[in-house]
This record gives C-alpha cells, sequence and structure tokens, in this order.
C-alpha cells in the first residue's frame, strides 16, 4: 500500500472528531441519571420462546 493510501485511511475529519465529542457527552449524561442507575442495579433478563406444534405458541419471561 502507498503512503498516500495509509495517509488516507488515517485522516479524520473535524465533523467525526466533532461526532464522538457530542456522542461522548451523551453517554455522560445518560450515566448520570436514576434510570441507568436503576438500571445497572437491577438487571433484568428477557426470554422469548417460541414453540412450533399444532398450537403455536410463545412463551416470555421476564425476571431478574
Amino acid at each position: 500500500m502507498s503512503n498516500k493510501k495509509i495517509k488516507d485511511l488515517t485522516k479524520v475529519s473535524k465533523e467525526k472528531i466533532d461526532s464522538l465529542i457530542l456522542y461522548h457527552r451523551k453517554v455522560d449524561e445518560i450515566k448520570r441519571t436514576r434510570f441507568f442507575n436503576f438500571y445497572k442495579k437491577n438487571l433484568v433478563t428477557t426470554k422469548i420462546k417460541f414453540k412450533l406444534d399444532l398450537l403455536p405458541s410463545i412463551e416470555i419471561d421476564n425476571s431478574n
């Protein structure tokens, strides 16, 4: 690969940097919310099972 192609691959535009900064700020903002702290402390697992018998059925389990 030529040096020019390598330089093109490593270029980062100002728009991309600004987008990453905005993303980081939003993630920090979300981490400070009560919802995030609640979710982090109370992880919930949801499972969905489908059975293909004569009569279709769905089982949904939402447990802590």
